[in-house]
Parts: structure tokens; C-alpha cells; sequence
């Protein structure tokens, strides 16, 4: 397994702001979103790789998003399957993911269906998940204004957003992973946590909105509101201790 890091150098934070509202009001891909594309793009066309994560952190997931379009662009729809990718406290105003249509594409002959009935879709990326602290002011400005904001219908931020309430803070480490992945006995990650016991609440009309028919089957099951844990919820809680979700 190979580890590759993207570090997008900082300039005060002042200076970070206005780059971050350049890269992401005028979808100005800097040279960290170019070099991101290009060592993602050689990983997903690599046959050796079976398994592609990415994790992008508050800026990061600006110039994320820009790489995805970029990737969706100039790449065959069948080698994201093997892509995923979560983020952390992220700072942009939009993360896209074609979907799929449940017809299948050797049929010839495009059937007559009832519109009432919907059909389960697919997306291109199989597994996005973004977390977000409730005070984190970069997250608030970022996934949770353009995710839940008055106007969010008017988005197009694709991907499971998993909200921690009356949380602050906004470094990676410090104020999220040490609460996802609490240490436990002999150095292993405990296998729970105040986080990943605490309820969410999984609304089938918002989730139907933003994510389409099959996000809603696998979640609610045909309820239109209910409360899950996040453990239930978070493919990203299966790598745990070096383990990994089975599909």
C-alpha cells in the first residue's frame, strides 16, 4: 500500500482565505489541484491498483473537487469504481458525482417505465463521505452552508455528509480523528466511541434530493425519517485497525 501526500503550503491566513475564495469562486485549479489530478489520474489507470482513497482536508477539498471535474472529464466512468474519497472540515462550495442510469447498457430498446416508480441509480464514485464539525467556521462556510443552507437545492455537493453536533474546531487530528478513532487496549482503535454511538438522523426527502433513489433504499429502507448510529453509517469507520469494508 503506498501513501502519497499533497502538501499545499500555507502563506498566513490571510493570505490562505483569498487564495481559497480564487480557487473556489473562479474553479481556478493552483498547482496542488493539478499535481493531485495528475497522481490520482496515474493511480486509477494503474491495473495493479484495486483500491484508490483520497482524504482532503478543509482547503484540500476545494482543490479536490476541482480534481474530480477534471477526472470525470478525461476519464472512463468504469475506473471510478474503485475510487473513494472522504473529507474533513471541507471548504468547498460544491463536489460532483454523475449518476448512473439503472438501465442496463446493452439493452437495445429503451422500455416505457412509469415515472411514479422510481428505479435504484448508481454513481460513478461509489463511496464519498464528507464530516464536518457543527462550529467548525470552515466547514460552516463550506459542506454545511452549500449542504444545508436554505438554498441547497440550488447546490451540487454530492456525498454522505456525516455532521458532529456542538463541535468546534477545525485541525485534522485534533479535532477529528482523535474523536472518530478514540485509542483503546494495546494501541488498537476502541471499538466505540461518544461519536460513532451518537444518533444521526437520515431524512428521506433531503436524502433523496441530494444523493437520488438509491442513497434512500440503503439507508431508510422505505422509512421516511430515521435515526441511525454513525458506525452504521460511516464506511470509513470499517478501516479501523487496519481493516477494510468487504466490497
Amino acid at each position: 500500500m503506498n501513501v502519497t501526500g499533497i502538501h499545499n503550503l500555507t502563506a498566513g491566513i490571510l493570505f490562505d482565505v483569498i487564495q481559497c475564495l480564487i480557487e473556489r469562486d473562479f474553479s481556478y485549479n493552483t498547482e496542488d489541484s493539478r499535481q493531485a489530478y495528475r497522481l490520482v489520474k496515474d493511480a486509477l489507470r494503474d491495473p495493479n491498483n484495486t483500491k484508490v482513497v483520497v482524504i482532503l482536508h478543509s482547503q484540500g477539498a476545494i482543490e479536490g473537487a476541482l480534481m474530480v471535474d477534471w477526472l470525470l472529464a478525461d476519464l472512463p466512468h468504469a475506473i471510478f469504481q474503485k475510487l473513494e474519497i472522504y473529507t474533513f472540515g471541507a471548504a468547498a462550495n460544491h463536489f460532483n458525482n454523475p449518476a448512473i442510469s439503472g438501465i442496463p447498457s446493452e439493452s437495445p430498446v429503451r422500455t416505457l417505465r412509469d415515472p411514479t416508480r422510481e428505479e435504484p441509480t448508481k454513481r460513478v464514485i461509489r463511496h464519498i463521505e464528507h464530516y464536518a464539525n457543527q462550529g467548525d467556521f470552515v466547514a460552516r462556510w463550506g459542506v454545511l452552508n452549500f449542504t444545508k443552507g436554505f438554498n441547497y437545492r440550488n447546490n451540487r455537493f454530492v456525498g454522505q455528509v456525516i455532521e458532529r453536533k456542538g463541535a468546534t474546531g477545525h485541525l485534522l487530528c485534533q479535532h477529528y480523528l482523535d474523536y472518530m478513532f478514540e485509542w483503546g487496549e494495546e494501541g488498537l482503535v476502541a471499538a466505540s466511541n461518544a461519536f460513532m454511538d451518537s444518533l444521526m438522523v437520515v431524512d428521506r426527502q433531503v436524502a433523496e434530493e441530494r444523493e437520488g433513489y438509491d442513497a434512500v433504499i440503503r439507508l431508510l429502507d422505505g422509512e421516511a425519517v430515521v435515526k441511525m448510529p454513525v458506525k452504521e453509517v460511516s464506511r470509513l469507520w470499517e478501516y479501523r485497525n487496519g481493516g477494510s469494508p468487504s466490497d
